[in-house]
């Protein structure tokens, strides 16, 4: 699986990023777009209530993501505007282990 962003919206607050393959769960992409270190985690901060998609808060991991979903992470500075496909010409990708 591939995630892919550009370099400069690495560095604001909402970057857009592109998932290769569906379905990609909530803690997958939480791993995936290196907003969490590891599973365990992604378990815990959406245990914790941490994590919303969309606004309001989201306590199952295997919440199935869609494009257009927006995924925010309290006391993480970056929220994410989910797409899935191809990221755009110009895009980097980075591949990343499942």
């Amino acid at each position: 699986m591939q995630i892919g962003y550009s370099a400069a919206m690495r560095q604001t607050e909402t970057r857009e990023c592109w998932v290769d393959a569906l379905p990609v769960t909530l803690q997958q992409f939480l791993k995936l777009a290196d907003i969490v270190s590891s599973g365990g985690e992604a378990k815990w901060r959406i245990g914790e209530g941490e994590v919303r998609v969309n606004g309001a808060v989201e306590l199952r991991r295997s919440r199935k993501l869609q494009a257009g979903d927006q995924v925010a992470v309290d006391g993480i500075a970056h929220v994410l505007l989910v797409s899935i496909g191809a990221a755009p010409e110009g895009v980097e990708d980075e591949p990343l282990d499942d």
